[in-house]
């Protein structure tokens, strides 16, 4: 699957880097027309529309035209290379999105779950293996069909969801969207890892029937790409600008968490038991998740303030 997915990005995902100025595309996202803080006027690029309230509604940067690619040239290894940009410079930049609480949280609720997958794929093994189960190899392996089935199920209910919510809150909201308005859709995923990591961890503790794990590891397939299908979504409506520095926190971070935890997860399951590890990274989840009411409360004033930070020196 790997190297099929290799070939389809060579041949059918073309290079669309193109300069952009950070600090200007940065100013435009999502900042109150009527916003008496903002001195610095916006470039003559901005087209705005506003509503009857006076409320912008919407802002676009019109840049030239690029020249559109041949296919041939989208084969090509290779691109021009761009004089304004260094390679210390975007090393850096990555590190300046930790600035904006959005992208902090984002990252952490993201890893948090990734946290709890790999748990779970670690445990699989040494818990179902084990007696009262005894569990083969193939079976174990099935095991897994039950996450793969949620992570399908949690991508389309949640990315639906997530869809139809924000199309309504939009029109509620006389026309103005808001990225914030995906938000509310994260009580799903907030509510269903906890339950699947106790339904995994109570009931092999307690020697349950196995469709009781087996089930709580479907819970947290859904969640995961549930979670995600709402994040990214909001991070490309708030940060459109920075977007690839944003991604580059965000997959960075949850890599480092799921090589940290690999090794830490066995002796910290020694140490402290089954029950407690799962009950604690089911609370924390819950807890990450649910602080996104920060988020949909003062969302818009902390992407103002975003706005506002030139923390871009490359």
């Amino acid at each position: 699957m790997a190297g099929a997915n290799l070939l389809l990005i060579i041949f059918l995902v073309p290079e669309t880097q193109y300069h952009r100025d950070l600090h200007k595309a940065l100013d435009s996202v999502a900042v109150d027309a009527n916003d008496e803080a903002i001195t610095e006027s916006p470039p003559s690029d901005v087209v705005e529309t506003k509503s009857e309230t006076g409320t912008m509604e919407r802002l676009e940067t019109r840049s030239a035209m690029v020249p559109q690619k041949t296919f041939s040239d989208g084969l090509k290894p290779w691109s021009p290379g761009r004089k304004d940009v260094k390679l210390l410079g975007s090393y850096i930049r990555p590190w300046e999105t930790w600035a904006y609480p959005s992208v902090v949280w984002s990252v952490f609720s993201f890893s948090i779950h990734v946290t709890c997958v790999v748990v779970l794929i670690t445990m699989i093994p040494v818990y179902l293996g084990a007696p009262p189960y005894n569990f083969s190899i193939g079976q174990q392996g099935l095991v897994y069909l039950s996450s793969c089935v949620g992570n399908v199920f949690g991508s389309i209910f949640c990315g639906y969801l997530n869809d139809k919510l924000s199309q309504w809150s939009t029109r509620r909201n006389h026309g103005v969207f808001e990225p914030e308005m995906r938000l509310p859709v994260v009580v799903f995923p907030a509510v269903l890892v906890p339950v699947g990591m106790v339904m995994f961890g109570a009931g092999v503790n307690n020697r349950l029937h196995w469709m009781v794990p087996v089930a709580g590891v479907g819970f947290v397939g859904i969640a995961l790409t549930g979670i995600g299908s709402i994040i990214q979504p909001y991070l490309m409506d708030s940060y459109a600008p920075v977007l690839f520095d944003c991604l580059v926190t965000f997959n960075g971070f949850k890599n480092l968490v799921s090589f940290a935890i690999g090794f830490a997860v066995i002796p910290w399951l020694e140490r402290d038991g089954l029950v407690t590890v799962f009950c604690i990274l089911a609370a924390l989840v819950f807890v990450i998740d649910m602080s996104v009411l920060i988020i949909y409360l003062w969302g818009k004033k902390l992407r103002q303030r975003d706005a506002r930070l030139k923390v871009f020196h490359f």
